[in-house]
């Protein structure tokens, strides 16, 4: 990846919450997204890996991303646009472990964050595994 990115594993996400709110014993939840890497042009991408026996639900003969795997990413991305800047426009990416489904791959938009959805095989020689995930991140900045 060179020196145009900086990395950070399980780096807290603070939630934009009002100052006025009242302690009742419970609290929001922590975030910790796996990696949070910021490259030297200011492009921003929140990575939070995933494995499940298939990397999608499919109900009515078609397939979609894990409910709360796209909340989750969502809430992640989301709670940092109070900070402005390219953080309006962060990129969330979700890999998931390759399974006999084969590869999938979904490019869209939520809100105005980028959100991408990568299968990846981790059959693979870790150098290709390794390979994969670096053009996967590469590829956002072209985007």
């Amino acid at each position: 990846m060179g020196n145009d990115w900086g990395v950070s594993a399980q780096r807290k996400f603070e939630w934009n919450e009002a100052e006025d709110r009242e302690e009742t014993g419970i609290r929001l939840p922590n975030m910790y997204p796996d990696v949070y890497l910021t490259h030297s042009s200011g492009k921003i991408i929140v990575l939070d890996t995933k494995w499940y026996s298939s990397p999608v639900n499919e109900r009515y003969d078609a397939e979609s991303v894990h409910t709360g795997n796209l909340y989750q990413m969502y809430g992640y991305l989301a709670s940092q646009d109070h900070r402005g800047g390219e953080h309006l426009k962060s990129t969330g990416i979700l890999p998931y472990g390759q399974t006999e489904l084969g590869h999938r791959r979904l490019r869209t938009r939520i809100d105005e964050h980028p959100f991408w959805v990568e299968t990846l095989d981790l059959m693979k020689d870790w150098e290709d595994i390794e390979a994969d995930l670096l053009g996967l991140v590469e590829e956002t900045v072209d985007s």
